[in-house]
């Protein structure tokens, strides 16, 4: 068994309830502990959780919310806060493999890289450890890399691939644009390097690490640019956005239920010029946590029983999704994409992924095929508006 975390070294937080978006509103599964529920119920609380599956959840709605915001934190800050929550915007899956990744949710306006305490990795490592106390579990599992060949990876591989992935994106300090890009050709290289193996080990991959300490990030880009066939136009992107916004998930629903308002409205038009839409440039900022963003998918999808080729898709997705969200939030208000709207963006998709068991249902369907449109689409835009910055 191995934890670990996803995020960037230097990610900073800073708790200000003022800004806070009332984020522990979007989820049901808050595990609690017994000498927590002892602790509460002697201090006069009583049938705030119940049991499922043997373990203790708080009930949905929170029994201390007070509108959207903690009444425990308002009157005593974190420290007597459940432990779960105390850790939050901290949190930890387990994958597959019953290996523990510790990551961060980016939607919360707590977490930057410019203000507030730096995250001390090691730390919060141990304390999620000891509160989790995971089960031990080998590391010897072999998953598929590519279903349609039935070629397989071993779990080790397939885990320190998408650190050397992570990393190589973290690193570059280049736009979600060309982070997409450089992300499409390193799954390529993988790919045409590794496709004949019906195993991959971890020794595969010593090719892709020699070829990252080497290579040329820009040239790279634009060879990936220049070798991806193209099919895909506004029109194209707004039709296929708009069907699925039809047919199998409602991002308005999730605009209601979190009392958000998208381009200052209440009432969402998701059918709005794209051509327009996708024209304005994101923020350093904006881009940055977009890029983070489609990182953690990266690595959380590992949770998920899918191969290395959906996860990509499924990631460029996810990202086209918040993107475009993102966008349509800044359109009428501002003509550029801040870190804001991105956060609004992610608590969004968040939200559905979590909520919504239709469109969970149909999120394997979804995202890998939004996720090629999107690769294509953004091939085909503007770069003034896609680059980000």
């Amino acid at each position: 068994m191995q934890i670990y975390t996803t995020f960037p070294e230097g990610v900073r937080y800073l708790c200000n309830i003022e800004e806070c978006s009332g984020c522990c509103t979007l989820f049901e599964d808050i595990r609690i502990y017994d000498d927590e529920i002892e602790k509460f119920e002697a201090m006069g609380y009583s049938k705030f959780y119940e049991i499922r599956e043997n373990y203790n959840f708080l009930k949905h709605p929170c029994h201390f919310l007070e509108g959207k915001f903690c009444s425990i934190h308002k009157k005593s800050e974190k420290f007597n806060k459940f432990s779960t929550c105390r850790k939050y915007p901290f949190y930890a899956v387990m994958l597959r493999n019953k290996n523990i990744v510790v990551d961060v949710k980016w939607a919360c306006p707590g977490i930057s890289l410019e203000r507030g305490e730096i995250i001390d990795k090691k730390l919060l490592l141990k304390e999620f450890l000891q509160a989790e106390n995971p089960p031990l579990s080998s590391l010897d599992e072999v998953v598929y890399f590519h279903n349609s060949s039935r070629q397989k990876i071993e779990w080790k591989a397939l885990e320190g691939l998408y650190s050397i992935i992570s990393d190589a994106l973290i690193t570059e300090n280049i736009s979600i644009y060309k982070s997409i890009l450089l992300l499409t050709g390193l799954v390529r290289k993988i790919g045409s390097e590794l496709g004949s193996k019906p195993l991959v080990t971890t020794g595969d991959l010593r090719f892709i690490e020699d070829f990252l300490q080497n290579y040329d990030v820009e040239e790279f880009i634009e060879q990936t640019r220049t070798g991806t066939p193209i099919d895909m136009d506004f029109i194209g992107f707004s039709s296929i956005l708009n069907s699925i916004f039809e047919f199998e998930i409602n991002p308005e629903y999730a605009v209601k239920k979190l009392g958000i308002k998208i381009g200052g409205e209440e009432k969402v038009n998701f059918n709005d010029n794209l051509h327009d839409i996708f024209t304005q440039p994101l923020s350093l900022k904006a881009s940055k946590l977009m890029k983070y963003y489609l990182i953690q998918n990266l690595r959380e999808s590992l949770t998920k029983p899918w191969d290395f080729i959906s996860t990509y898709f499924w990631s460029l997705g996810v990202a086209g999704m918040i993107d475009y969200i993102a966008r349509l939030d800044a359109f009428k208000t501002i003509n550029i994409v801040t870190d804001v709207e991105v956060r609004k963006a992610v608590r969004i998709v968040d939200f559905l992924n979590k909520h919504v068991s239709t469109y969970r249902d149909f999120a394997f369907e979804i995202y890998p095929n939004l996720g090629m449109k999107y690769l294509q689409f953004f091939i085909t835009g503007y770069d003034s508006g896609l680059g980000g910055y």
